[in-house]
């Protein structure tokens, strides 16, 4: 193995990062993105990004939409539009209507994905990311929504059989099983159910005409 390089070196090499993007628009206006965000936010922007799968309706649109939000968020030199609330105070909640007017007439996400781009590679990097992780939190809904469907039908089924349970005599079911338990002694070939259903009513007619002779029996002495 060859020389292993120092720590120094390494921290020299990750100096080295993306140069900024700048996208000069009419009136002198330079729209800025900065690719180069601490690991932290890169997460952040993937994990925002994709709650899109966790509202009740998917929309491609609003997918769409959330990627230029985060984009505008964490990258970019644009300021994010809040909403206001009746007293006309700013909340902490995003405009969104405002941002697709803005993502719209920016066509950001259009020429950032353009080759000519430089930052066109790590766009698409991110988009795969988002994209995973939108398919993973689809998956996962599935998922969960299977299991709670599947819980919701075992208990049902229980609480059916715990009503059937109570209304049973006790009595009549263990008298049913010792009058058929000789039939299924006899019985050997379980798979003709025909020949089990002979076995169980001989098995009742024995135990029938046991009972009668033993009355008989017990009325002569």
């Amino acid at each position: 193995m060859s020389k292993k390089i120092t720590l120094n070196q390494m921290k020299e090499i990750s100096k080295s990062t993306l140069n900024k993007w700048i996208i000069p628009y009419d009136n002198g206006i330079n729209i800025e993105i900065n690719p180069n965000l601490s690991y932290q936010d890169y997460i952040k922007f993937i994990e925002e990004a994709s709650s899109v799968v966790d509202e009740d309706i998917y929309s491609p649109m609003h997918s769409e939409l959330l990627k230029f939000v985060y984009l505008v968020k964490y990258c970019s030199n644009i300021p994010m539009p809040k909403l206001r609330d009746e007293n006309g105070k700013k909340t902490n909640e995003n405009d969104l209507a405002t941002l697709y007017k803005w993502m719209v007439s920016t066509d950001l996400l259009t020429m950032i994905r353009s080759k000519d781009c430089p930052l066109c590679q790590w766009f698409h990097n991110l988009e795969c990311c988002i994209d995973q992780k939108i398919e993973y939190k689809k998956q996962r809904n599935i998922h969960n929504q299977s299991f709670d469907k599947l819980n919701v039908e075992l208990t049902e089924l229980i609480s059916n059989i715990n009503k059937k349970v109570e209304s049973f005599d006790m009595e009549d079911i263990m008298s049913t099983l010792i009058e058929i338990a000789p039939a299924f002694m006899k019985f050997q070939d379980n798979s003709d159910l025909k020949e089990l259903g002979k076995a169980i009513v001989n098995a009742s007619k024995e135990d029938k005409n046991i009972s009668v002779k033993t009355n008989k029996d017990t009325k002569q002495e």
